[in-house]
């Protein structure tokens, strides 16, 4: 409460001071033919309006820092989001790659296992054909041997 009396106190003597000197000015313009109109300026209440001029700007220039450092937050968060994703998509680009690189291996092999039991179904048939070709002759031989057994 006394530091709060003593600031009063010392604005007071301040503006008497103040007041004092405009006073002294004020005499002085007469003699010189100064104008009223700059004596009077600083008495129109225009310092309180400039001080709520500068604490309102001050207030909205607080408002725009912090808006600008939420902004800045937000650009480098999304930027760090931006790099998470990248990174995720190069990594299931790579896997795709090897997934697509072993179905091609996969095909390959598929179709040389494909031509291999072509191969062997031909080889198969071929050995059919020479058994039962086989056996018709022995079938033949066997026919000739006995009819000339009972003939």
């Amino acid at each position: 409460m006394a530091t709060l009396i003593q600031s009063y106190e010392q604005q007071y003597s301040v503006l008497t001071a103040d007041i004092t000197a405009k006073i002294g000015r004020l005499k002085s313009s007469n003699e010189d033919n100064i104008d009223n109109d700059e004596v009077f300026d600083d008495w129109s209440g225009g310092a309180n309006e400039q001080r709520q001029k500068l604490l309102d700007n001050t207030e909205r220039l607080e408002r725009t820092g912090k808006n600008i450092s939420e902004g800045y937050r937000l650009a480098v968060e999304t930027e760090q989001v931006g790099a998470a994703v990248l990174h995720e998509l190069s990594a299931q680009r790579e896997t795709i790659q090897r997934a697509r690189g072993r179905i091609r291996e996969t095909d390959e092999q598929l179709t040389r296992s494909g031509r291999v039991v072509g191969r062997l179904m031909s080889r198969a048939l071929q050995q059919r054909a020479a058994l039962a070709l086989g056996a018709l002759l022995l079938a033949a031989l066997a026919a000739a041997g006995l009819y000339r057994a009972v003939s």
